[in-house]
C-alpha cells in the first residue's frame, strides 16, 4: 500500500486538506490519527511507528492511505522511508509569522505550556535543526516563531531526502490550497497520480465555512505589539 504524509506544522490548513482528500476515489484519509505517532523524544517512539504502520495496512483495503498530521516531521520521517519505501510527501506551508501568531493565540508555547509541550518540539532538545542560544530568555511569541522556523528547516531536509530516494514530494501553501478556484488542489492530485474529484462536490466542500471555524476560536488573544522585534530576537540567536 502506498502511504502519503503531510510534512507540515500545525495551523497550516490540515483539516481543510483532509476534507478535500476524502473526495478522492480509492484513497483512505486520516486527520491527526488514528493512527497515533509519537515524537522522537518519546521512549515508545519506534513502537508507535510500527503500530501505526500495522494499523494503516489493516484499516483499509484501498491502494493508498494519506495521514494528514503535523506529527510526521516530529516522528522520524526517515524511518518511513527505510521501513516503507512507498511513501510520498505533501509539504504544506504557511508564513512563519502566521503560524506563530496562531500558536501563540492558543497558548501552544513550545516547551512552556501544557499544550505546547504536548504538541510542539522543544528548543531544549538536542535534535533540533534551527538551533538557538538561550531559548529560556525568549518571549512566548518568540518561541512560537522559533518553532515555525524549526519546522521549515525540517521541511527542507525531508524534501531533499525523499526526492533523492525518488519519491514524490509536492509543496503547497495554505494560501494556494484555499484558493479553490485556481486549480492548486487539482495539480496536487495530478502530481501524486491520484484520481480527479467531481468538480461540483469539490466546490461545495472547498467553500464550506465549517473548515474555517477552528481559525476563529474564542480562545484567541489580541496580537502582541512589535512582533517583528520578537522575531528578530529569534533569528539573531540562531546558531549556524
Amino acid at each position: 500500500m502506498r502511504l502519503i504524509f503531510t510534512a507540515c506544522s500545525g495551523r497550516t490548513g490540515t483539516a481543510y486538506l483532509a476534507s478535500l482528500l476524502t473526495l478522492v476515489p480509492g484513497l483512505a484519509v486520516a486527520h491527526e490519527g488514528p493512527p497515533a505517532i509519537s515524537k522522537k523524544t518519546n521512549p515508545q517512539w519506534e513502537q508507535s511507528l510500527v503500530n501505526a504502520l500495522e494499523y494503516m495496512h489493516t484499516f483499509t483495503t484501498k491502494d493508498s492511505f494519506v495521514l494528514i498530521s503535523h506529527a510526521f516531521l516530529k516522528a522520524g520521517p526517515e524511518w518511513w522511508l527505510e521501513h516503507h519505501p512507498e511513501t510520498d510527501i505533501i509539504v504544506l506551508t504557511r508564513p512563519a509569522s502566521e503560524i506563530a501568531i496562531s500558536s501563540w493565540q492558543r497558548f501552544a508555547i513550545p516547551g512552556r505550556t501544557k499544550l505546547g509541550r504536548a504538541t510542539k518540539l522543544s528548543p531544549y532538545e538536542d535534535d533540533t535543526r534551527y538551533r538557538i542560544r538561550s531559548p529560556e530568555e525568549l518571549t512566548d511569541y518568540s518561541l512560537c516563531y522559533w518553532h515555525a522556523l524549526e519546522i521549515e528547516a525540517r521541511q527542507k531536509e525531508i524534501t531533499k531526502l525523499y526526492k533523492s530516494a525518488g519519491r514524490v514530494v509536492h509543496s503547497l501553501s495554505m494560501a494556494e490550497l484555499v484558493a479553490w478556484r485556481d486549480g492548486h488542489f487539482q495539480r496536487l492530485l495530478n502530481v501524486l497520480g491520484l484520481p480527479e474529484v467531481d468538480w461540483n462536490s469539490y466546490r461545495v466542500v472547498a467553500k464550506c465555512t465549517i473548515n474555517a471555524q477552528s481559525a476563529k476560536s474564542p480562545m484567541c488573544r489580541a496580537l502582541p505589539p512589535n512582533i517583528q522585534n520578537f522575531e528578530t530576537d529569534v533569528t539573531e540567536r540562531h546558531i549556524t
